[in-house]
């Protein structure tokens, strides 16, 4: 196991212990530390556990094959919390080269209840350059108006993103 330490602080660490983990794995992640990130991200008790996991399969970059995958699984899991779908929205965005599955998972979670699941797809959406998405977004442009705590309105992020798409297919 390369990284025990790492992993060790993403299961049994505090939130900012967590957190230096996650920036410290993204540095050195090879493809047997993806493995055990992608177990985690599925099976972890701990909602915190999973986010931190889905956070640093994104952004790690070896041993990329089938982590995709599992990002899309934690998004599309109706069970899971809207904060770790939310983690696992942003963390697509490290996989541009397969932005169409990716792309229709989002365009779906931009109508989950909870807003800051819409805006991290929302995010997505752009930074993939997913232009499907441009009619959903326009719809929570003009009609979403709830707030998420550090990002704004819902809208206002809608309108970001479709700028972004339209000026990548202009």
């Amino acid at each position: 196991m390369p990284h025990p330490s790492l992993l060790d602080a993403l299961v049994l660490g505090t939130d900012s212990g967590r957190e230096e983990a996650e920036m410290a794995l993204a540095a050195v992640l090879d493809a047997g530390d993806a493995r055990r990130l992608a177990k985690l991200a599925r099976e972890a008790r701990s909602s915190g556990v999973r986010q931190a996991a889905v956070r640093s399969l994104g952004r790690g970059r070896a041993g990329t094959r089938g982590l995709q995958g599992v990002l899309l699984d934690a998004l599309r899991d109706t069970c899971e919390s809207p904060l770790v779908r939310a983690r696992a929205a942003e963390a697509l965005g490290a996989f541009p080269t397969r932005g169409f599955l990716a792309g229709e998972a989002l365009v779906e979670a931009l109508g989950h209840p909870d807003p800051e699941l819409r805006v991290a797809a929302a995010r997505t959406l752009a930074r993939l350059r997913f232009r499907a998405a441009l009619g959903p977004l326009a719809t929570l442009a003009a009609e979403d108006r709830r707030c998420c705590p550090g990002a704004g309105r819902v809208c206002d992020e809608a309108r970001r993103s479709m700028r972004r798409i339209r000026s990548a297919h202009d």
